[in-house]
């Protein structure tokens, strides 16, 4: 068993697999096989029946893990592994695989689950058969009923109360109480809750009423703006109803989609959406969009013939309907198979309900945060203690510092902090287009490492574009030549490109509406509707085209005819036959060939020609169409059709596409296309938009990976720039095995197929108009416009509001910091209670609350997106942080303590000692605001900081508001305060100053230091 990487001509690089799997012993009757053994004691299976089977999983972990040799048992319903670590001296696989055997077959008959396994063909209703390899009449028997008269009463009861209704359970959508509920769980608020009940129990009923408001203050912020997205987000929803045609008691009538029941026959038309999973009876050129569910960029013909090469992936089933693909054109008819959750849509459905949403990386750094304060407020509480017996205070005394201390060590204003910084972030994103639904996602984009983005809808718009076309044995690029064409088209030379635009015209099923506007509307799918333009592009007039030559016939494509015919009556009496469809079968039918105006025999050589350059053209990742025509006045006959040319199109890449995969390059994000394409259509955009900036494209092809063990994916896909041919539950299982290796993950998507990858990630971002309603529901971010380009000013903006919440924290830090060295000092060279529980939480409210929102609103840096996204595995206070804050606390501190000193020495331990610590800490505090902006730029150096209007306010709100305490008598009782002499005043400020002075000192020698050691290491930039 080996993996293999082949170099492309491209220089793509196709991982592929030499199927040499060892599957057990008489693995053909044994319902699982054997996908990585090699490690003593420790084997995986895979076991299809598991797959999407949660109660089965819990099962068969529940009675292996019980048998004494087995130590763990592991199973996944999601890659439907199991993985058994064992004792090798006394238990043998092949034992354990007997072992397994049973089990499984214990269980063959249980249906406890309601979900559909992959059980082998099988005519029995308690399995899901392969329906797509039964005959249609198998089919019919299988649920007893007659395509002429449908289903008739009894049946639909009886089956109505087994299956149930064909509704699913959509992904949960936050009801306002839990959004609000969500506000009192994270662990800074919790914090603060066991502060106030501190409070409380020391009878500090005022501290503990300002802690509560304080928490209901963070509460109602977040929940107003999580509740102003999620009613957003609802307005981008689809609420419109559609009924279903349905044959039921010989009659064909219309109900609402969720009363199907398996076994109706339903009737499929141009335009509408498929409500169940269903097997075709009949079809008349019936083509899907399956994009949504599959990711297949391109619409598929539908057939009613059994399929005859073993289980084939959704993609694949031509003669099977999914709920939530659309009917582009034709008709069909169709028997239901299965409804709500037992769909394929159902599955998907399951996968996004049974996914976790995952911590992100603020809400982690800040819990170990939070974790670190509680338990040193703990210890520095008891150390308290322990110095209030050594000088023998008395009881309540000793309670009063513990309380302080506690109070002290946590900064109140953290979660009201961070809470409006991101509210406000979500606002400005909102401006742009951006809808954030939770506050904290915004953070995890600037912490982003890989963003995984779908293909069909995402990175292109999912609507074809004609780009190259071979005409007259003469290749045209269309868009580059369109002007030369255009000028060219009336003269004779060019009569084969003329008939080639009237053909794409004829032989199309396109709804041309002139009724809305000047310019013609288009209905039909993207193949079809680019014909149209390209007509419409080369100035054509195509109502008149089509008004000359009315349709006569049309026959559509079926299983053995991969092309479409239309007959037209021309002028003359002139019967005119176009032609479109699979440029080899096209070209069979042709004995001629229009060249420079002229017809003339399609020889072998020619026939070479074209072959030749269709194979070029599908290598370039293009749809390609065969076009041609013949006219004849007797006879609507094939046997004179003169060959025409080729038509390439494809999928239209997303405007700014291009410009988003270079900017994430130049971030440090690695971009990756995961996708249900085939390989080379893949390859092509991922080349074009710049995957790879080296040139050197990796691509990962499910198909060719179906039975890779999990290291060996593991290993892959760290370097995958694409996955092609992936399954939804793939591409959950691709953003899992990233997160799995401590990357950030962030998934783009809009379709069905992506919502549980979208929920898996980190972060899941969705397209607001386009998008699914089941992919904006689960998603954390909605881009309203679609406008990819608008996801860098989202990353910025993350980036932005992470490191100004970590500058801001910092600040907090080292206020709070300086708070409790000042009662641990005081208490230690015992001067007492420098400052009550009151005058701190004051201090912690409005000289550290105000500056520190102040610095939270710091402007983006410029070259903010220049640099890579920060660790997330990180604590978010490194020891660079810790030293520079300790410094900055105990300058703080020492100073406070001296003015506590001096009141002291004056007047004796009291108020009045601690209104000067009050008036020291609260001044340098609040002059330390100007400082905290950065660690090597002086405030005197103001040029190199980006102007922030809000930091100087902040500062003289700061000082005004202390004005209050201090002022007004009754307050100033409150606060344990009291009037200073004018001395005293001067002796405060002075102290304030010099904390000021020396914290800028220091960022000018850090500075010049800096200088001298980058020029040490870059002589060369220092000339000049």
């Amino acid at each position: 068993m080996f993996v293999q990487a082949v170099e492309k001509a491209n220089g793509s690089r196709l991982i592929i697999r030499n199927e040499t799997d060892e599957f057990c012993s008489q693995t053909l009757h044994r319902p699982f096989k054997i996908i990585h053994n090699s490690i003593q004691g420790r084997i995986r299976f895979s076991v299809p029946k598991l797959r999407y089977d949660g109660k089965l999983k819990t099962r068969l972990e529940t009675k292996l893990s019980r048998l004494s040799k087995v130590q763990s048992v592991k199973a996944s319903s999601v890659t439907a592994n199991v993985l058994i670590c064992f004792d090798a001296e006394n238990l043998s696989e092949s034992a354990l695989c007997e072992i397994l055997e049973n089990e499984l077959s214990s269980l063959e008959d249980d249906h406890e689950t309601g979900l559909v396994s992959m059980a082998p063909l099988s005519l029995s209703e308690n399995r899901d058969p392969h329906w797509h390899l039964l005959e249609k009449e198998d089919v019919l028997a299988h649920w007893k009923v007659r395509l002429k008269s449908g289903l008739g009463d009894k049946a639909l009861e009886r089956r109505t109360q087994k299956y149930g209704q064909n509704r699913i359970h959509v992904a949960h959508v936050r009801t306002p109480v839990e959004i609000l509920r969500g506000q009192f769980t994270s662990l800074p608020i919790l914090l603060l809750m066991g502060s106030a009940g501190i409070s409380f129990v020391t009878a500090a009923a005022v501290e503990g009423g300002v802690i509560l408001s304080l928490i209901a203050a963070n509460a109602f912020i977040g929940y107003r703006t999580e509740m102003a997205a999620e009613r957003a987000a609802s307005l981008l929803e689809n609420t419109s109803l559609s009924t279903v045609s349905v044959l039921r008691r010989k009659v064909l009538e219309k109900i609402a989609p969720e009363f199907l029941v398996p076994g109706d026959l339903v009737w499929l038309k141009e335009g509408m959406s498929v409500p169940a999973d269903a097997r075709l009876i009949e079809t008349q050129g019936l083509t899907l969009d399956e994009s949504a569910l599959t990711g297949e960029s391109l619409p598929v013909v539908k057939s009613a013939k059994a399929l005859r090469t073993g289980v084939s992936a959704i993609a694949d089933r031509n003669n099977m309907v999914y709920r939530g693909t659309l009917v582009t054109g034709g008709s069909g008819f169709a028997v239901v198979v299965n409804t709500g959750a037992r769909t394929e849509l159902g599955r998907i459905q399951n996968l996004v309900n049974n996914t976790k949403n995952s911590e992100t990386p603020l809400q982690r750094q800040t819990n170990q945060l939070t974790n670190v304060l509680i338990y040193a407020s703990l210890a520095m509480g008891a150390g308290m203690v322990g110095i209030s017996m050594l000088y023998g205070f008395g009881f309540v005394e000793t309670l009063q510092l513990s309380l302080s201390m506690t109070i002290a060590a946590i900064p109140e204003g953290l979660p009201v902090l961070v809470t409006i910084t991101l509210a406000q972030s979500a606002n400005k994103m909102r401006k742009r287009n951006v809808l954030v639904r939770n506050l904290d996602a915004i953070e995890t984009l600037g912490a982003t490492q890989i963003i995984c983005l779908d293909k069909t809808g995402t990175l292109t718009q999912n609507l074809m574009s004609v780009v190259s076309l071979f005409v007259g044995m003469q290749e045209w690029d269309w868009k580059n030549d369109l002007t030369r064409i255009i000028s060219d088209l009336n003269l004779p030379s060019n009569e084969d490109l003329l008939r080639l635009l009237h053909v794409s015209v004829l032989c199309n099923d396109t709804v041309i509406n002139t009724q809305l506007g000047p310019h013609p509307k288009l209905k039909v799918s993207p193949t079809e509707k680019s014909l149209v333009e390209m007509a419409l592009n080369a100035e054509l007039d195509v109502v008149r085209l089509r008004a000359n030559n009315p349709l006569i016939k049309t026959d559509y494509r079926t299983e053995d005819k991969s092309y479409m015919r239309t007959v037209h009556e021309g002028q003359n009496g002139v019967r005119l036959v176009a032609v479109k469809g699979s440029p080899e079968q096209v070209l069979k039918l042709c004995t001629k060939q229009i060249k420079a105006g002229k017809k003339v025999l399609l020889t072998k050589a020619a026939r070479k020609a074209i072959l030749e350059q269709n194979e070029k053209m599908g290598l370039s990742a293009l749809r390609v169409l065969g076009m041609a025509y013949s006219e004849s006045k007797d006879d609507e006959s094939e046997a004179e059709l003169v060959w025409l040319g080729l038509v390439g199109m494809k999928d239209v890449e997303r405007v700014g596409a291009r410009d988003l995969i270079r900017s994430l390059h130049e971030a440090g994000i690695k971009p990756v296309m995961i996708t249900g394409d085939q390989s080379a259509t893949a390859c092509a955009l991922a080349h074009s938009l710049g995957f790879a900036p080296d040139g050197k494209l990796e691509v990962c092809d499910f198909g060719d990976l179906k039975l890779m063990s999990d290291e060996e994916l593991e290993k892959h896909s760290l370097r995958a720039h694409v996955f092609s041919r992936v399954a939804p539950s793939e591409k959950l299982k691709i953003v899992q095995i990233l997160k799995s290796k401590s990357k950030i993950v962030a998934m783009v998507g809009d379709g069905i197929n992506d919502t549980p990858a979208l929920k898996a990630s980190h972060i899941g971002v969705a397209m607001g108009k386009r998008g699914a309603d089941v992919a904006r529901e689960v998603a954390n971010v909605v881009i309203m416009d679609d406008n990819l380009r608008t996801l860098l000013p989202a990353i910025e903006r993350g980036r932005t509001s992470y490191d100004s919440i970590k500058k801001a924290i910092l600040f907090l830090l080292a206020t709070n910091f300086s708070e409790t060295l000042l009662m641990i000092g005081a208490g230690s060279v015992g001067l007492g209670q420098a400052l009550n529980p009151l005058q701190i939480l004051w201090i912690n409210l409005i000289s550290d609350l105000f500056p520190a929102l102040a610095l939270a609103m710091e402007p983006p840096d410029a070259k903010v997106l220049k640099r890579g996204p920060h660790n997330p595995n990180a604590r978010i206070m490194d020891r660079t942080d810790f030293k520079r804050i300790s410094s900055e606390a105990g300058l703080m501190a020492g100073l406070a303590l001296v003015a506590f000193g001096a009141g002291t020495s004056r007047y004796g331990r009291g108020p009045r000692a601690q209104t000067m610590a009050f008036v020291t800490l609260t001044s340098a505090q609040l002059l330390h605001t100007f400082s905290s902006r950065s660690v090597e730029h002086s405030v005197f150096r103001s040029a190199k900081l980006p102007a922030n209007k809000f930091i100087a306010l902040s500062v003289f709100t700061g000082f005004a508001l202390q004005c209050i305490p201090l002022a007004i008598p009754g307050v100033r009782g409150l606060f344990g305060l009291r009037p200073l002499a004018l001395v005293d005043w001067a002796l405060c400020g002075a102290l304030a100053a010099t904390n000021f002075v020396l914290n800028e000192a220091y960022r000018g020698v850090f500075r010049h230091k800096t200088s001298v050691i980058n020029m040490a290491r870059h002589p060369e930039q220092s000339e000049g």
